[in-house]
């Protein structure tokens, strides 16, 4: 995980942002035009001085992009929580990325970031992120609507539950 550089910006606007089988539980469930990528590339990735927003995931042995990862402010639960999450290029599927990256975001959340819980947002048909998110020891607390995202079921864990897990 990276900060975002020029040269990055094409290929999620391509790669990811335009492909429908990877939006289709992001935004609505539509691929984003170049513009509107753009836009959320702009509004979210964070700058490499930034502990918070999103960074361009890349495959370590070859450097190419392969998703992007990240962690959020957000209150969708009422509080100032943080969210974590990640997007992968279809190439990417299957491969442990996302596992691997949630363990990373849980654990810079926690130890680096000091939050008290953390959530992730999961579309309620996304089979493949449910088991990541349940896998890494998040518990479902409830179901919402995001306006622009649809809906989500959210995932939580506190620092208490991280670390009687870590230790």
């Amino acid at each position: 995980l990276r900060a975002l550089e020029p040269g990055d910006v094409p290929v999620l606007s391509g790669e990811l942002f335009a492909d429908p089988a990877v939006m289709a539980f992001m935004f609505g469930g539509q691929p984003l035009a170049s513009a509107a990528a753009a836009a959320f590339i702009e509004r979210h990735f964070a700058a490499a001085s930034e502990s918070l927003g999103l960074g361009v995931l890349c495959e370590q042995e070859t450097g190419r992009v392969i998703g992007f990862a990240g962690i959020l402010s957000t209150e969708c639960l009422g509080a100032d929580d943080l969210e974590f999450g990640f997007a992968l290029a279809r190439e990417a599927w299957g491969k442990g990325y996302a596992k691997e990256m949630g363990r990373r975001q849980i654990a810079c959340a926690f130890e680096e970031l000091n939050a008290a819980r953390l959530l992730a947002l999961v579309h309620p048909h996304n089979t493949v992120s449910l088991r990541v998110i349940e896998g890494l020891g998040l518990t479902q607390v409830k179901t919402v609507d995001i306006c622009g995202r649809g809906p989500r079921r959210v995932f939580c864990i506190d620092r208490g539950d991280y670390m009687a897990v870590r230790h």
